[in-house]
């Protein structure tokens, strides 16, 4: 961890030790995802390549929690029932994180690669909310692409050997309890956090191949029935803008606005991931052509 420089500091001065803010080391190969929480951001909640989810207290360098992902009956049930076989499938790994805030409370939204996102309560590793971002899909079979190949190589393959709707981002909107989830079979799902289903209240085939990132505006109104901007970007390297409209009379509907198309693939893959600036109207994509692209609206 470290500090940021001062503006006037140069690219080509000497490295400032002083700024080096301290370590932490999570006891395993890989982490795929970082958020700072907390009053005074005093916390980082992790997810690892060894499945788990760790919330460490930076400046004291402690984790103060750590949990993986636990079978629920329903879920072991299931998963018996759909193998045939007696012992549970390998506990699916953790692909994305977010901090989302509902009713004044910072909560831990872990999305993993078998499509299920889990709300958890950092504090204590409780699980507030479970929901089903597959159930949308129709479990539909894409078949193996060069871009799933490619996901395979940072995610390993679920246990009944699926990848189709495998969850590479989650977002949260600033203002609102709604969470946007990125999936490997090119659909954008939208969840109302604050609702008592499990499912979408909306699914969108956004992209021509595999969604690997998305970002709410931070400028999106406070106003549930507003006009929401929603940004995607893909392997098939396009930036797209989503208008997001929730009436309250009718079901949500998604209509793309713009797309731009500027990144090249590599390795078949394209566009990596995606962040808006604070003032709304700047864009930053990176890609894996090693370049990252600033777009202004």
């Amino acid at each position: 961890m470290h500090r940021l420089p001062s503006p006037d500091h140069s690219l080509y001065d000497p490295v400032d030790t002083s700024l080096d803010a301290g370590s932490i080391e999570p006891n395993s190969n890989a982490l795929w995802g970082v958020e700072v929480f907390g009053k005074e951001d005093e916390f980082l909640a992790l997810i690892a390549s060894d499945g788990s989810t760790q919330v460490w207290d930076w400046r004291e360098r402690k984790m103060v929690k750590n949990w993986s992902w636990e079978w629920t009956k329903d879920e072991k049930d299931s998963s018996l029932g759909k193998s045939g076989k007696k012992k549970l499938p390998q506990s699916p790994n953790p692909t994305a994180l977010a901090i989302a805030t509902f009713e004044g409370k910072e909560l831990l939204a872990v999305a993993y690669q078998n499509a299920v996102v889990k709300i958890y309560d950092p504090t204590t590793g409780d699980i507030v909310k479970r929901l089903a971002a597959d159930e949308s899909s129709g479990k539909q079979q894409l078949g193996v692409t060069q871009s799933s190949v490619a996901a395979a190589d940072r995610f390993p393959v679920c246990a009944d050997g699926s990848q189709e709707t495998q969850i590479n981002a989650i977002a949260v909107h600033p203002h609102l309890p709604l969470l946007a989830t990125a999936h490997e079979d090119r659909f954008v799902r939208i969840f109302d956090l604050s609702s008592s289903s499990q499912t979408p209240i909306h699914s969108t085939l956004a992209h021509l191949d595999g969604v690997t990132s998305l970002a709410f505006s931070p400028t999106s109104p406070a106003d549930r029935a507003g006009t929401h901007l929603l940004a995607t970007v893909s392997h098939d390297t396009s930036l797209r803008l989503w208008d997001l409209l929730i009436p309250s009379s009718s079901s949500p509907t998604m209509v793309c606005i713009q797309e731009a198309t500027s990144h090249r693939v590599k390795s078949a893959e394209g566009i990596l991931d995606i962040a808006f600036g604070q003032d709304g109207k700047t864009l930053v994509t990176s890609g894996a052509d090693s370049t990252v692209r600033i777009w202004q609206k």
